[in-house]
């Protein structure tokens, strides 16, 4: 679907705003605080882990990351 009005825009932005620096840090961060028996997570959770990897990833490595 094409948004078609402004607050159709926001919305969306809103959404990827909190999935990117909400959702993703929280869940990195619960991954973490599981992997001291990292043992137990992999065999538990491996979509967990999957997750925090993945993001790790994306993590910027200069200003200009943090910029783009």
């Amino acid at each position: 679907m094409f948004p078609e009005k402004a607050l159709h825009c926001v919305e969306w932005a809103r959404d990827l705003f909190g999935k990117y620096f909400t959702k993703l840090p929280k869940s990195l961060f619960s991954s973490l605080k599981f992997f001291e028996n990292l043992e137990v997570v992999i065999m538990d959770n491996p979509q967990k882990v999957q997750e925090a990897v993945e993001f790790m990833k994306m993590a910027p490595k200069s200003f200009s990351d943090c910029v783009k």
